[in-house]
């Protein structure tokens, strides 16, 4: 326990003072932030609008945070005011805890109230977000019917979709974070498979959600070349090193352009190399996540170890045998993996069950792993500088 030093109350472990706090640093910027973002999105649409409009206020002087200039439904402008909710307040948590929004949609209906003067001659709209992401209900449905004219003005379905966004990419960290318990509820609309409270695979669900998420925002051109060129393929070996990752990296961009992609995706680079002609081919493959083997049974051992397996060299020879591009026949190869490309946000897979000839076995070895400063340099290419992680 310990005072907080701008208000000066008891702050606990949990730390969730800071998310009501009126002195607390972020209680502002996210204030602006969210509405400056309706305000812009009503001006795109051609609706003009203006924050902290004069010559409107309610009994007590206060005045909504904006409106529009021009009428919005009804021959009536839009008003609309801002609150962000603390989600674990203790006059909130007991409704929170129990449905999704609760805190925003109490914040709403008493806005509604203290506002209930302009109902005659605007259009109302409180706009409760909390502080753990949920929105109250007329703030999706302000949310949902500017995303509709958004729609309307660029003739773009997935405008809405890009306003919600933009919020929830704000650099204000307090108005970033999505209730996990309705994104559950939303994603088994769409995916059974994760109806209920069993056990699920936590990376195919993962897989799942970034990859819904990047081709609803996708924002590549819809109507590609009709020949375009296959984004793994052996490099030309007349280009430099840097050229061909880049002109492979290029032509993924040319389907894939997203905040997912920016944040996500890495590219790996794999070496096939003869060993009778001694000819190396390069080849550059976008990655969403490094699937690492666990190269023991049991026991303990690092992620570096795994990283270690994963980047080894894999001798094909055998059935394998590729076909050597100089040689024109299949010859023993040399195969290996490095990272040509970090993500900022690196995604690990561990794959914990091992292939027998009869069944698949769970693999329980223990994998310690850095909270803080993950280096992974020794797997890069050459002259790609290196990017720690943390957890």
């Amino acid at each position: 326990m310990y005072n907080n030093i701008g208000c000066g109350s008891t702050v606990n472990e949990k730390g969730v003072h800071g998310l009501s706090c009126k002195f607390s640093a972020g209680r502002f910027p996210r204030h602006s932030s969210v509405n400056d973002l309706i305000r812009r999105a009503l001006t795109t649409s051609d609706i003009p609008a203006v924050l902290e409009p004069l010559g409107i206020s309610r009994d007590d002087g206060k005045r909504p945070d904006g409106m529009s200039l021009i009428p919005w439904s009804h021959g009536k402008p839009l008003v609309w005011d801002f609150t962000c909710v603390d989600t674990v307040a203790a006059s909130h948590i007991d409704s929170t805890s129990k449905i999704a929004g609760g805190a925003a949609d109490s914040a709403e209906k008493m806005k509604l109230k203290k506002y209930s003067t302009l109902r005659d001659q605007y259009i109302f709209y409180p706009v409760a977000i909390e502080t753990y992401g949920s929105f109250g209900p007329k703030a999706t449905e302000l949310f949902n019917l500017i995303g509709r004219k958004l729609i309307h003005k660029t003739d773009d379905n997935r405008a809405r979709s890009f306003l919600i966004q933009q919020k929830l990419w704000s650099n204000d960290p307090s108005i970033r974070v999505v209730c996990l318990d309705d994104l559950k509820l939303r994603i088994q609309r769409f995916a059974p498979q994760f109806r209920g409270s069993s056990q699920q695979d936590a990376q195919e669900f993962l897989c799942y959600l970034l990859e819904g998420l990047h081709e609803d925002v996708n924002m590549a051109v819809d109507e590609p070349n009709p020949n375009p060129k296959p984004v793994l393929m052996e490099i030309d070996k007349s280009f430099s090193f840097n050229v061909d990752a880049m002109d492979s990296w290029s032509r993924f961009l040319i389907m894939n352009k997203s905040k997912f992609v920016d944040n996500f995706v890495g590219q790996l680079k794999s070496t096939l190399r003869c060993t009778f002609c001694g000819y190396c081919s390069e080849t550059f493959d976008p990655f969403w996540e490094l699937s690492l083997p666990i190269p023991q049974r049991s026991g303990q051992l690092s992620l570096s170890h795994c990283l270690d397996s994963f980047t080894s060299v894999e001798i094909l020879d055998g059935e394998e045998k590729p076909t050597c591009s100089m040689c024109r026949e299949k010859r023993k190869c040399l195969k290996s993996l490095f990272i040509n490309k970090f993500p900022k946000i690196l995604v690990i897979h561990l794959k914990r069950f091992s292939q027998t000839v009869e069944f698949s076995e769970k693999l329980n070895t223990f994998v310690d792993f850095p909270l803080i400063g993950l280096d992974i340099s020794p797997y890069a290419a050459e002259d790609i500088v290196p990017c720690p992680y943390n957890l």
